[in-house]
């Protein structure tokens, strides 16, 4: 008969009295996560001469008198959106307009996507 297999340690540890558990590995990747967010608000925060308001409950994460900014920073970066920044540079601001094709009975959606640097050499402070 062969010998009973070893189990290794549990990941999961009891918390508290109420036997929540508690899982060290994802509480790391959570405050990593949220600490590389809170940076990348405070850089675009003072890249724009703005201030960071997301820490307040605020529905935006950067906000001024001129703009208010939704950050997400992460692996979903759109590399089709990038790729399609025009080659031409010039003294011109580069932009991509993407809509959607909604049919008869609906309203086009549009976004506008700009480089960040070339956006902040025109109208931030940095």
């Amino acid at each position: 008969m062969p010998p009973p297999l070893e189990m290794p340690p549990p990941t999961w540890v009891s918390f508290c009295a109420c036997g929540a558990e508690y899982n060290p590995a994802a509480s790391r990747r959570g405050k990593s996560a949220r600490n590389r967010g809170n940076a990348f608000e405070r850089e675009v925060a003072a890249a724009l001469g703005v201030r960071r308001v997301g820490q307040y409950g605020s529905p935006t994460d950067v906000e001024g008198d001129w703009i208010a900014v939704q950050c997400k920073v992460g692996a979903a970066f759109p590399e089709r959106l990038w790729g399609w920044l025009p080659a031409a540079r010039g003294d011109q601001l580069r932009a991509v307009v993407i809509g959607d094709a909604p049919g008869s009975s609906g309203k086009r959606r549009v976004l506008i996507a700009l480089d960040f640097d070339e956006f902040c050499a025109w109208f931030g402070k940095r």
